[in-house]
């Protein structure tokens, strides 16, 4: 949620476009919510603009590593929840099979015409999957894979042990975004920046990792609400309020005061939510159905919320939902303090208000 304070957002999930379109070189910043069926998959990445091709294999290395330079802070998981490719894809020591995979052609750089992701992720299909399987960041994931560097030295991989299992909310954004890309069956190579894999933290590799992923199965997380489609700017049928919150009711109130008696709650309650929110490009920052799924209610003090948010609950009766559209200046950038990876500008909230006390 829109807290105030630097701890009130819950960790960042990694999401991901799904779909490429063949191009050269990398756009920026795309960051694709949870749950979007197949057809809106192909409508998020047909927004990649096609851009002349790179002069060359370097040219189009310097665009991989640099990508997104420009654009928002990079979402990644909390420093206390974050978890590194090596910790959850480890490789064997010494293992045989590991030295004897041999690495791929143009290690260092994607060829040319390869599909590619807004957020930089260069990759091409090896061998088709079922074209209608594809896992959402709250799955779990059965794959094989390998990793190697750009001198060709075996990275990371399955190799000795067989198939591993991993929670894709948990993974490092490069390797979760990658692997949604893909259907079950489905065998890809991907080029990977470092910033989607260790966001240039030291002690990491700090060049194009190259990736073979075979995806096996997929275990189904929570069911998470569809992405708006408006995520820059609200709907015209959007009711805008003088600070410049915009609404769109979903589903109306009960019509029943809460436990405080009163229809609507004020800046000293405590309220009992369900949310889900998005960034402007469609990165899905926080939610509570994981929550919900273990039987856990979400009980905030609204007046610790940023300036939006509790302008939005206080509006709000009990049962009521709402599609809240809050500028940044009401959100996160008008948070002193803000969660280190916490979302600029506009964002957009799928909010219940269930209570007040």
């Amino acid at each position: 949620m829109l807290s105030a304070s630097s701890n009130g957002c819950a960790a960042a999930h990694e999401t991901v476009a799904t779909r490429t379109t063949a191009v050269s070189r990398p756009t920026r910043g795309l960051r694709v919510a949870r749950q979007t069926p197949r057809s809106r998959r192909t409508a998020l990445i047909a927004k990649a603009q096609a851009a002349p091709e790179a002069s060359s294999g370097d040219a189009t290395r310097r665009a991989l590593l640099s990508v997104g330079a420009a654009a928002a802070v990079v979402q990644m998981p909390s420093p206390a929840q974050a978890v590194s490719l090596a910790d959850l894809l480890p490789l064997s020591p010494g293992s045989k099979k590991a030295a004897n995979v041999p690495p791929p052609e143009n290690l260092a750089y994607p060829p040319t015409g390869v599909e590619h992701t807004l957020a930089g992720i260069y990759s091409e299909v090896l061998e088709p999957g079922n074209g209608v399987d594809f896992p959402n960041p709250q799955d779990t994931v059965t794959v094989d894979y390998v990793c190697w560097d750009e001198s060709g030295k075996v990275v990371e991989g399955t190799m000795a042990r067989g198939p591993d299992t991993l929670p894709l909310k948990k993974l490092v954004r490069g390797f979760s975004e990658g692997t949604q890309l893909m259907s079950v069956g489905e065998k890809r190579r991907m080029w990977i920046p470092p910033r989607l894999l260790w966001n240039h933290a030291s002690g990491h590799p700090q060049d194009v990792l190259v990736f073979e992923v075979s995806l096996k199965d997929i275990e189904r997380g929570p069911t998470i609400p569809p992405t708006p489609e408006n995520l820059t700017a609200p709907p015209a049928e959007a009711v805008v309020t003088d600070s410049g919150l915009a609404s769109v009711v979903v589903q109306e109130g009960s019509g029943e005061p809460g436990k405080t008696g009163f229809m609507h709650p004020t800046q000293y309650d405590h309220a009992v939510v369900s949310y889900t929110g998005w960034d402007k490009d469609g990165f899905m920052f926080d939610t509570t159905v994981e929550l919900e799924q273990d039987g856990v209610t979400k009980r905030i003090p609204i007046g610790r919320l940023a300036p939006g948010m509790k302008e939005a609950l206080i509006s709000m009766q009990k049962g009521e939902r709402r599609t809240f559209w809050i500028p940044g200046d009401l959100a996160y950038d008008a948070v002193p303090n803000p969660p280190r990876f916490a979302p600029k500008g506009m964002v957009t909230m799928d909010v219940t208000l269930q209570d007040f006390f």
